[in-house]
């Protein structure tokens, strides 16, 4: 673990003793149920990279349990996730795949080219086998939509020699993952049928104003000193794709751990635990009947974000 990492999961070991409501009443529903809560949490690499920082964040009042490996898809842990569910009924799980097409399950057939539309399609369906008996369980699931990506549209691909917020290759553009819009149109449909399922943008803190791919963003209070240059901090790998500001390269979607401070990964675990929160929350008030106190409140962009005094604010010191 980097030293990024152990200031951040300090940070969050203070945070979560801050907010002492939420996380009485909690423990008092794990008490109650002599166990605590679980939450699963399955993907890919992007899920691999943020584990650090995510299974920090849930931590004192939720059992979460990450099962991630670069280069899969949803239908490498399709069974996984349902037997997993009916043996621990968990509160909440949690899908994050960015669509990847690189194992055995996701070959199509002879003759088929494999191109984003036949990719989406394979998630689709992949998907509807998953939330079809998750819903029947009655359980509740969050589908987490990728960050934006680079497509190659013409030669050369040429790299700033200074990166700046927004800016992208020659000859590159920015366009959304087809995936996220496979998971916001099932999550609506299964809610439609009654089903618990919801649905976050993964990428949201990862974008520029513009709302498309970057490399760097400016520091915030979460960032480390020592993350920022210039007051930029990295937020995207040099293969363009993961979130480590290390040199790494990718085989078959594997990417390995990173050992410094990595602002994607945090960001992007942000996006999906303070999504999290809100639900579980939200959910946990409708079983247990009315509504309780919370130091959790809505931010600009519809996150939750932990209130300390009366500023929100995350804080990493060096």
């Amino acid at each position: 673990m980097g030293h990024g990492v152990k200031a951040l999961t300090v940070w969050l070991a203070v945070s979560l003793l801050s907010v002492g409501v939420a996380v009485g009443v909690g423990t008092a529903r794990a008490d109650a149920e002599s166990v605590r809560p679980t939450v699963l949490v399955f993907g890919d690499s992007l899920v691999w990279e943020a584990e650090p920082y995510l299974s920090s964040f849930l931590v004192s009042d939720h059992d979460v349990r990450v099962f991630a490996v670069g280069g899969t898809a949803i239908c490498d842990y399709a069974d996984d996730v349902v037997r997993r569910s009916a043996e621990l009924h968990p509160r909440m799980v949690v899908l994050a795949f960015s669509g990847n097409s690189l194992t055995t399950c996701m070959l199509p057939p002879p003759g088929t080219p494999v191109d984003q539309r036949w990719i989406a399609t394979k998630y689709q369906r992949d998907l509807d086998g998953i939330v079809g008996p998750l819903g029947r369980m009655g359980v509740s699931m969050t589908l987490v939509g990728a960050p934006p990506r680079l497509e190659r549209v013409g030669d050369p691909v040429v790299r700033p020699t200074v990166w700046t917020v927004g800016a992208v290759p020659s000859n590159m553009v920015s366009v959304e993952t087809n995936v996220n819009s496979v998971y916001e149109s099932t999550a609506a449909r299964a809610r439609a049928l009654g089903f618990d399922v919801g649905y976050v943008d993964g990428g949201r803190r990862l974008k520029s104003p513009s709302g498309g791919w970057t490399k760097v963003l400016p520091c915030t209070v979460i960032d480390p000193g020592s993350a920022c240059d210039a007051g930029l901090v990295t937020v995207r790998a040099f293969d363009l794709v993961h979130f480590c500001p290390e040199v790494m390269v990718a085989t078959e979607g594997v990417v390995q751990r990173c050992t410094v401070y990595s602002g994607g990964a945090v960001r992007y675990a942000l996006a999906i635990d303070s999504y999290l929160r809100n639900r579980i929350e939200t959910s946990a008030d409708a079983v247990h009947g009315g509504s309780s106190s919370t130091d959790w409140t809505i931010d600009a962009d519809g996150l939750t974000v932990p209130v300390v005094g009366e500023v929100g604010c995350f804080v990493v010191r060096d």
